[in-house]
C-alpha cells in the first residue's frame, strides 16, 4: 500500500481512474485470451454467454483495480478521525471512498468523553450527538482534502448551516482544518480543527500544529 501511494500520490482522482481503467484492460485482455482459447466456445449460444461474462468480468475487474488505488492514493486522509473544533464542538469525522468518489461524514458532540464513546461505540452514544455533517464536492490532491459540508439533523438551539473545508495532513496521525461556515445567510465565522485518529494519542495536544 506504501509503495502504490508513493506512486500514485502526484495523481489526481480522474488520473486513478484512467490508471484503473488502462491496468484492468491490459490484465482482462490477457486472461480473456487465455480462457477463451481454453474453453473455444462454438456457436451462437456459448459465443454470446461468453461476451456477457467477458463484459462483466471487465467492469468488475476496472472497479476493484480502482477501489485498491484509490485508497492506497488517499491513504494519509481515509479512515475515522477525531476533532475538535475552534467553535468548541468536538467531532467523529469519517473520510471514505464510495462508487469512486470521496465522503465526508460527522457526529457532532458536546465533550471529548462523548466523542470517545462514539469511538468506542458504547451504549448511549448516539442519543449524545447533536448534530451530523454531511459533504458534496469532496476533492482530494496535493495533499489536501477540500469540501463542502452541510450541518443538519441538529437539536433545537444549534442551527443549520454550511460551509467550505480544507484539511491539510501533519503526520500519519493528525491533520489541521481550517473551515469557513454560514449560518442562515449571516456573515461568514471561521476556525480551525484539530483531528487525529482514535487509536492515536487521544488528546487534543496531539493535533496541534
Amino acid at each position: 500500500m506504501s509503495l502504490l501511494h508513493t506512486i500514485l500520490r502526484d495523481r489526481n482522482i480522474d488520473g486513478i481512474r484512467q490508471a484503473s481503467l488502462a491496468i484492468g484492460a491490459v490484465i482482462f485482455s490477457g486472461l480473456n485470451i487465455a480462457v477463451l482459447g481454453v474453453l473455444e466456445p462454438r456457436g451462437l449460444w456459448q459465443i454470446v454467454p461468453a461476451v456477457i461474462i467477458s463484459a462483466l468480468s471487465l467492469a468488475v475487474l476496472v472497479r476493484g483495480i480502482q477501489r485498491l488505488l484509490l485508497v492506497s492514493w488517499a491513504r494519509p486522509v481515509l479512515g475515522q478521525w477525531v476533532y475538535i473544533s475552534s467553535s468548541g464542538n468536538w467531532g467523529l469525522a469519517d473520510i471514505g471512498i464510495r462508487g469512486g468518489e470521496f465522503t465526508y461524514s460527522v457526529q457532532l458532540y458536546r465533550t471529548e468523553q462523548d466523542t470517545m464513546a462514539a469511538v468506542r461505540q458504547e451504549p448511549g452514544f448516539v442519543s449524545r450527538c447533536f448534530a451530523t455533517v454531511t459533504s458534496a464536492g469532496v476533492t482530494y490532491e496535493k495533499g489536501q482534502v477540500e469540501l463542502v459540508y452541510k450541518i443538519s439533523n441538529a437539536e433545537e438551539g444549534y442551527a443549520p448551516r454550511s460551509g467550505m473545508l480544507t484539511l491539510s495532513p501533519l503526520s500519519p496521525t493528525a491533520m489541521k482544518g481550517y473551515w469557513k461556515s454560514d449560518i442562515m445567510g449571516e456573515e461568514a465565522s471561521r476556525g480551525v480543527l484539530n483531528m487525529w485518529r482514535p487509536e492515536a494519542d487521544g488528546s487534543a495536544g496531539s493535533a496541534t500544529a
